[in-house]
């Protein structure tokens, strides 16, 4: 028999689960205490038992976001050249994003009626941004980024990177448009290569270093 610990763990655990795919299906409306409760197939008040409040809820679900993107981006961490590790843990956000979109959106865009505590953001972030960061200040030892500060650097190659994903993820729920280029998921993913390589490219030293 499982302990009452262990128990509440595996309750815990799959409420945040309904609730992400209560999210991917029918938006953040959906994340009411009942019905999140009626999916995970257990009484509402084994959510407030778990999360205090609707709120508590939303920010588990924030939090299993960006575990589950850290778990994505670390896929690449074995990865020794920094300027090719950049460009990985790109398009792994990316895929990130692209499979993910609502969860994405409660993590990276405003929500109306969710803002999470400035903690947990800060934690959150440092738990995935440390990656891009670490890849950057290697990049900048090695002499093939030129940056005063590699946290700077680094968040612009964030900046880009969310900037384009964004794009490609607004379009997807919208008709197409003609002449305009996030047609589909292969296009998305060259504009994304092209938006970071740019970067990449203005953050390289002039002179014969660059060479």
């Amino acid at each position: 028999m499982a302990t009452p610990t262990r128990e509440r763990d595996t309750v815990r655990t799959e409420l945040i689960e309904a609730a992400i795919r209560l999210l991917a299906d029918q938006g953040t409306e959906a994340l009411v205490l009942r019905r999140v409760a009626s999916a995970a197939h257990v009484s509402t008040m084994c959510v407030y038992s778990r999360f205090g409040d609707k709120v508590g809820l939303i920010n588990a679900v924030y939090t299993a976001g960006f575990e589950r993107l850290a778990l994505a981006l670390t896929t690449v961490e074995h990865l020794r050249d920094p300027m090719r590790r950049i460009m990985e843990l790109g398009l792994a956000y990316r895929r990130f994003a692209v499979a993910n979109p609502a969860l994405y959106s409660l993590m990276f865009e405003r929500v109306v009626g969710f803002d999470p505590p400035p903690q947990l953001r800060s934690d959150v972030l440092e738990s995935t941004f440390s990656l891009v960061f670490d890849a950057v200040r290697q990049a900048r030892e090695e002499g093939t980024i030129e940056a005063e500060s590699p946290l700077v650097a680094a968040y612009t190659l964030w900046a880009a990177a969310h900037g384009a994903v964004s794009l490609e993820l607004t379009h997807a729920t919208q008709r197409p448009l003609s002449g305009w280029l996030f047609d589909s998921r292969d296009t998305g993913e060259d504009i994304f290569r092209q938006a970071i390589l740019t970067t990449l490219r203005g953050l390289a030293p002039s002179g014969p270093a660059a060479a």
